[in-house]
């Protein structure tokens, strides 16, 4: 379970309050910015060879990080990012830039499978944001944005979407699918299985 926008400090992390049977591991951002979370059940680590600090890597303190596991059972990649909100051009390009940031730390399919789950704050399809006034899509303001997760991940790495159809943030002017998870398996792997993410709706 992949966790963003925790506004987690030292603090908080010791006095949290864990999910049973499951390894927690944190990048905090500061009181009132950013910060992501991670947790693992402790059964599937197992599966591994014993997780050691160093294998969970900070990429960008409290907006993206990756766990590395590897073992009998193979190599998989964990990566959790949430990227900075808002709309305004700078804004934008910071969030590009942490997009270049992580691409940096990304594997080739052919070594590792990656999972990534991804706060966007932007939407990537004109029909993943919906105007509450009008009742108007409005996904076409995040087109380069969009274009740049395409280039950077899907079309270097053969990142795919788990498609989930459902809206994961509201706010007072609109309802938009932000959160995403991804992953670099071949597409031909689901031919004989099911692929899906589940997002709890966040307010």
């Amino acid at each position: 379970m992949g966790i963003s926008e925790t506004h987690g400090t030292d603090g908080t992390e010791l006095g949290a309050r864990l999910v049973p049977g499951c390894r927690p591991f944190w990048s905090h951002g500061t009181r009132s910015q950013a910060g992501v979370w991670l947790f693992v059940k402790s059964s599937f680590l197992m599966k591994f060879n014993p997780v050691r600090p160093e294998d969970w890597v900070p990429l960008e303190a409290g907006r993206a990080a990756k766990l590395f596991l590897r073992g009998p059972s193979g190599a998989l990649d964990i990566i959790v990012v949430y990227l900075t909100s808002g709309s305004d051009q700078t804004i934008r390009a910071t969030r590009r830039a942490t997009m270049t940031s992580i691409a940096q730390h990304v594997a080739p399919r052919e070594q590792v499978l990656i999972v990534m789950l991804v706060d966007f704050n932007f939407v990537v399809d004109r029909r993943d944001r919906w105007s509450k006034s009008d009742g108007s899509w409005s996904g076409d303001s995040d087109a380069r944005d969009a274009r740049a997760f395409e280039i950077l991940f899907s079309t270097l790495f053969g990142f795919h979407e788990l498609r989930q159809p459902l809206v994961t943030h509201e706010c007072g002017v609109a309802k938009s699918r932000l959160d995403r998870a991804c992953a670099n398996n071949s597409l031909a792997d689901q031919l004989d299985r099911c692929y899906k993410s589940c997002f709890r709706l966040r307010q």
